[in-house]
């Protein structure tokens, strides 16, 4: 059976039930299962109870299944363990806190589920059923009349057969008539024991041979009839009556418990007032001591104030080395620190002088076009008086021409208006190539300014992905230094181990999902930076180059991680394409930390043995 959410079953408003033991065993097994992987519930440690191994960790839900006067508690009563200690278990029942040692009391199993005798009685919001072809008609009336809103059902094959053969089962009388019910008709009350013997010695021996069918008579069915309707009346009269006591018993329990409630009110009030005044008292004798003891504290103070100067000089003489080394080294930090925190702030202001220099080009462009726009409205309209003026010099050239060479002046007119048109379309032809040559020229400009805008747009956000993911590690070395210097001196199963382990915390774990999210944050970063680079053919631009060894570093750094799955390391798992760069510049890296492993052992043999001075 497989179960959607923890959270539904293990509600105190849902009830599993089934009829038999082994079902009941498999039912809590899943439960748990999903509870644990939840988180709801620890994986505990495993006992041997009564009934076999079971594992018991904080949130369980468990029953007790014997009585224990010494425990306080009965057959059948549930609770919630709070903690496990060695084998002392800690649970929370409705009404109080029991501590059981599994060493004394073993009688106990989980309670997720229980079966349809020991659900008797209870009522809850959504029943969980199983339904099994050991079940009749009366277990399933008790089965579905547990809740109160939803009752869902489950069956298999395996255990329960098809769905008619199921129904067939299910629909079994198996309810029997008790001699104690013809007991009071007959006018005796035989006990319970001379009954059995009774039945052992005429009536079992009377079922082995066939009895003769008796002959009908009306008066005896009649007789049946009423002995059977005032059996019935007086067992009705007999539930009424232990229904009426057992709300009588409810409304005093109700009662005494409110008495109770009541009562202990009035004890923790008691308490707490004696608690103010045995404060009150305290604080007065705190003050009284506090005023004696002032003049000899001054006293000692002074006293005290001397020797600690003497000593804080006697100190400050001896740790002068000491002090001299870490001071230089969070120099060293420190000015790192605010080397990084200056060049983000010059970047910061660049990137803004860029994009008010964009504003104000745009501005001056805009300018630029408005007045070029004015001086061709001008230049057209000298040209418009120019075309009238030459208009009027081809009339007269025309009439001149005609008057010379005889022709009329509408042929004259005519030639030269087909000169002036091709030569016209000529010119015209050849200002529409400039003008596509100038457009294009312009294209291709505002390309390379969009293609190197983007570029250094893709190279800021990597510069941004790499302190990002910095500032993640940082935080995740923070909250998991165990785990990280458990990396530094152990193998990497011995990594991977401590990983399973350290991922349980709940701020190891968010710290981890942040790291892995900025890893793939500045993996796609540098592949958009890449791509930008490609589209522009800029790959060998120093601004790309140093962006890529920033980000293939952090890479580098976050591959001493181990992965999750085995044979992986964070950055691997994180983003591939940052896996790539790093591959790009391993070698690089690695003539780096030789470097600075030599400088480092240099510096340690020159500042071998300092000189103390007093």
């Amino acid at each position: 059976m497989t179960w959607r959410t923890a959270a539904e079953i293990g509600g105190e408003n849902v009830l599993v039930l089934a009829h038999r033991r082994a079902d009941i065993r498999e039912i809590n097994k899943a439960i748990r299962s999903e509870l644990v992987k939840s988180g709801e519930v620890k994986e505990g440690v495993t006992f041997e109870t009564a009934l076999g191994e079971r594992a018991f960790g904080e949130g369980d839900r468990i029953v007790f299944l014997k009585n224990n006067r010494a425990l306080g508690v009965r057959n059948g009563l549930d609770g919630v363990v709070e903690s496990v200690q060695d084998d002392l278990l800690t649970i929370r029942t409705k009404d109080r806190t029991v501590a059981v040692r599994i060493s004394n009391y073993r009688h106990i199993d989980h309670g997720y589920a229980r079966t349809v005798h020991k659900g008797q009685g209870a009522t809850a919001e959504k029943v969980h059923g199983v339904l099994s072809s050991s079940m009749d008609r009366q277990l399933l009336y008790v089965l579905l009349s547990r809740h109160r809103d939803t009752f869902r059902g489950y069956w298999t094959p395996e255990t329960a057969g098809n769905k008619e053969k199921l129904f067939e089962r299910l629909s079994r009388d198996r309810s029997k008539d008790s001699t104690i019910d013809y007991a009071e008709v007959r006018g005796f009350s035989p006990s319970l024991e001379a009954l059995a013997k009774y039945y052992e010695a005429h009536v079992r021996q009377s079922d082995l041979t066939e009895a003769p069918s008796p002959k009908y008579d009306p008066q005896e069915a009649v007789q049946r009839a009423e002995v059977e309707a005032q059996r019935q009346a007086e067992a009705a009269e007999r539930e009424r009556q232990q229904q009426e006591e057992h709300t009588r018993a409810e409304r005093q329990r109700h009662e005494a418990a409110e008495q109770e409630r009541k009562r202990r009110k009035a004890e923790y009030e008691a308490a707490q007032e004696r608690e103010r005044a045995h404060e009150l008292r305290r604080i007065q004798a705190a003050d009284r001591r506090k005023a004696e003891n002032a003049a000899r504290q001054r006293e000692f103070e002074k006293k005290q104030r001397e020797n600690e100067a003497l000593a804080a000089i006697i100190d400050r003489r001896l740790a002068t080395a000491e002090d001299n080394a870490l001071f230089g080294q969070e120099t060293v930090q420190a000015c790192q620190a605010q080397i990084v925190h200056e060049k983000q702030k010059l970047r910061r202001a660049h990137f803004t002088i860029f994009l008010r220099k964009e504003a104000i080009d745009r501005q001056t462009t805009a300018v630029r076009v408005a007045e070029q726009n004015l001086s061709n409205a001008m230049k057209k309209n000298t040209g418009l008086q120019e075309v009238a003026a030459r208009e009027q010099e081809k009339l007269e050239a025309a009439r001149r021409l005609a008057a010379s060479t005889g022709k009329s002046l509408v042929t004259v007119r005519a030639e030269q208006e087909l000169q002036f048109r091709a030569t016209e379309a000529r010119m015209e032809h050849q200002k529409q190539a400039a003008i596509a040559r100038t457009a294009l020229e312009a294209r291709l400009e505002q390309a390379a300014s969009i293609d190197k805008r983007r570029l250094e747009d893709t190279t800021y956000h990597v510069r941004v992905a790499v302190r990002r993911a910095k500032e993640a590690h940082g935080a995740l070395r923070k909250v998991g230094w165990a785990f990280f210097t458990a990396i530094e001196k152990g193998s990497s199963e011995d990594a991977r181990r401590h990983l399973s382990l350290a991922l349980q915390s709940p701020d190891f774990a968010r710290a981890w999902g942040d790291l892995q999210k900025a890893t793939e944050r500045l993996g796609a970063a540098v592949w958009k930076m890449d791509e930008a680079a490609g589209q522009c053919d800029r790959r060998e631009d120093p601004s790309v180059v140093r962006a890529e060894e920033r980000a293939a570093r952090v890479g580098y750094d976050l591959e001493a991680i181990p992965g999750r799955d085995v044979g992986q390391d964070f950055t691997g798992e994180a983003s591939p394409a940052l896996q790539r760069v790093v591959d790009r510049y391993r070698e690089d890296f690695r003539a780096d930390d030789r470097q600075r492993v030599r400088e480092r052992e240099q510096s340690r043999s020159r500042n071998a043995g300092p000189s103390m001075e007093f």
